[in-house]
């Protein structure tokens, strides 16, 4: 349930504005190998090495007020982050299903923070 390894690189850069704000792009990407997302390695929980790609634009209109613009997973990657494989039998026959859980699509949004 764990990847061989995992890297992550982020980037940033401040942009002053005359009006004494600034705009602060950032860019992060994360890359994880492969892995199983189930307790035992079965094919159908395998996941493919994968990455995923976070962007947001912070404006700092002044020392009290901040705007984020943000998109996470920005290339809408889907990911299975879990899987529980249920075994049973009923009625003499074999019942098994899969319970899988995804990462979330693309989402982007804005936030805004207020210091006081």
């Amino acid at each position: 349930m764990a990847p061989e390894y995992t890297i992550g690189l982020s980037a940033n850069y401040e942009i002053e504005l005359e009006n004494g704000g600034a705009l602060i792009p950032h860019i992060q990407v994360s890359y994880s190998d492969d892995y199983y997302a189930f307790d035992i390695n079965t094919p159908e929980t395998r996941v493919d090495a994968h990455s995923i790609v976070d962007a947001r634009v912070a404006w700092i209109v002044n020392e009290n007020v901040q705007v984020d613009f943000f998109v996470k997973n920005l290339t809408d990657e889907e990911v299975l982050t879990r899987a529980v494989i249920h075994s049973q039998i009923k009625d003499g026959q074999p019942m098994n299903s899969v319970q899988a859980n995804w990462n979330d699509p693309r989402t982007w949004g804005i936030s805004l923070k207020y210091t006081f």
